[in-house]
């Protein structure tokens, strides 16, 4: 007996299989990126966005590298310290 559901095809475990190991790659990347830049942005700002990479597992590192390390790159860049 062949013990697949017939009403979701095995494509769709193969998709949210795969975007899974995005996910989770996207989120350790983020990672290890927010501890790169925690000296130039302060350990307190460095952890909350750890957190908020941790917690929202998609929207956290993608959040991170659209606005998170900008802002910290162009405040290192201008000298300025942020923490």
């Amino acid at each position: 007996m062949e013990s697949s559901n017939p009403v979701i095809p095995m494509s769709y475990d193969l998709i949210w299989g795969a975007l899974t190991v995005v996910m989770f790659a996207l989120l350790v990347a983020a990672l290890i990126s927010i501890g790169r830049h925690a000296a130039e942005m302060g350990v307190i700002v460095a952890l909350v966005w750890a957190v908020v990479a941790i917690v929202m597992p998609f929207l956290g590192p993608a959040a991170w590298f659209f606005v998170g390390r900008r802002q910290s790159g162009s405040a290192s860049r201008r000298g300025v310290s942020t923490s």
